[in-house]
Formats: structure tokens, sequence, C-alpha cells
């Protein structure tokens, strides 16, 4: 599966260069925005009761601003890493967006026209 996620994906949050990636394709993967989340005090409960479940002694304080919350959350769901599975870990979500919208069907059809 992972050489149709390489055709398909046109990563724009990794180096062009980070093995098991496409940067090419049609579906533009992004991650959320950090800013969102900690904007949202329950949001970053959430997260630091997570991470203190998987023995990351955090406290909200910690990962209050965009760029901490990013070097806390440093790991790639999609990476091609063989240990990726096998950790306990949290992630920032990939995202399917262009142009601050969540897309799909609309980058497929100017892709293949």
């Amino acid at each position: 599966m992972r050489q149709y996620l390489q055709k398909l994906e046109k990563n724009t949050y990794l180096a062009a260069n980070a093995t098991g990636h496409g940067f090419a394709g049609w579906l533009e993967i992004t991650q959320a925005d950090t800013s969102v989340a900690t904007e949202d005090t329950k949001t970053i409960q959430m997260i630091t009761a997570a991470a203190n479940v998987i023995g990351n002694n955090i406290t909200a304080a910690s990962i209050s601003t965009p760029t901490a919350l990013q070097s806390f959350l440093p790991r790639d769901a999609n990476s091609a890493d063989a240990t990726r599975d096998a950790l306990q870990s949290l992630y920032r979500v990939p995202i399917s967006m262009y142009e601050l919208l969540r897309t799909l069907h609309r980058r497929l059809a100017d892709w293949v026209t």
C-alpha cells in the first residue's frame, strides 16, 4: 500500500527528501494547525491526559503554545518507519487540505483533466 500512498500523495509538511512519502501526486497532505488546539483549554487538557496515560509526564502549561505542541507531537502518522505501529505515542493527524479547505475529489478532478 505504501507505493500507492507515494503515488497519490503531495506531502506539504515534510522535507522533500523524506522517505516513504510522495511529493508530486494530486492528494495534498498537511497537518492541522496547532494554534487551533492551543486556543482551546479542553483540547489541551485532553492531550495532556492522553500523554500522561501513556507515560509522558507533562503539564498543560508545557504544551500551551503552538510551537511547544508541535515539538511534543513530532511523529509522523504516515511514516514508513517499521516501529510506527509498535510505539505508544501521540501523533498529529495528517489531513487533506488545499487552500485551507478539506479536499479530495475536487483536486482529483483537476489533476486528472
